[in-house]
Order: C-alpha cells, then structure tokens, then sequence
C-alpha cells in the first residue's frame, strides 16, 4: 500500500513482478490524489485498488488523512492476506 498510483515508483512493478513469480496473488491500495487512476500502470497477476479522492500534497492533506486510514483498514479487514508491504517515499 502507498498514497500514490504505481506510475510514481520504479521500485514497485518490480517488486510485484517477485512476489507474482513466487506464487503469490498481489493487490495495490493507494491514494489517487490527481484523479488519473486510469493511466496507472497495469501488471499481469496484480489488482490496483485506488482511493478516488482528488487532495493536495504537503501540510493540507492532513484533514484527509483519517479518510485514507478508514479506505486502508477497511480493504485490509475485506481480504485473506499473507503479506503486507508498505512502500514508504524517500526523504530528500
């Protein structure tokens, strides 16, 4: 899970091509802030589950942020799953 669209990281379409190719299904929770969860990339063997909630980025996102925790803790009490990985944005 992360809070943006996979089209923002290198990292994980490779990381999910892994766990694919160890035998594992693979869903993606993330926050599609500029409203194009269409034009996110799409993987075989991989399920893209968007938050649809246009927000803007830095400090003023923090009145939304309980609605992207209620959105996360919800799919994840929804699904059977093994593995959780969180992908955490790199600090400049």
């Amino acid at each position: 899970m992360r809070s943006n669209p996979l089209d923002r990281d290198i990292r994980l379409p490779k990381e999910i091509t892994a766990i694919n190719k160890a035998g594992y299904g693979t869903r993606h929770i993330y926050w599609d802030r500029e409203g194009n969860a269409d034009k996110s990339m799409e993987l075989e063997d991989h399920r893209a589950l968007p938050f649809r909630l246009r927000a803007p980025w830095g400090l003023r996102v923090l009145p939304l942020l309980p609605l992207w925790w209620g959105f996360v803790l919800f799919r994840l009490l929804m699904m059977r799953f093994d593995i959780v990985h969180v992908i955490k944005a790199r600090c400049l």
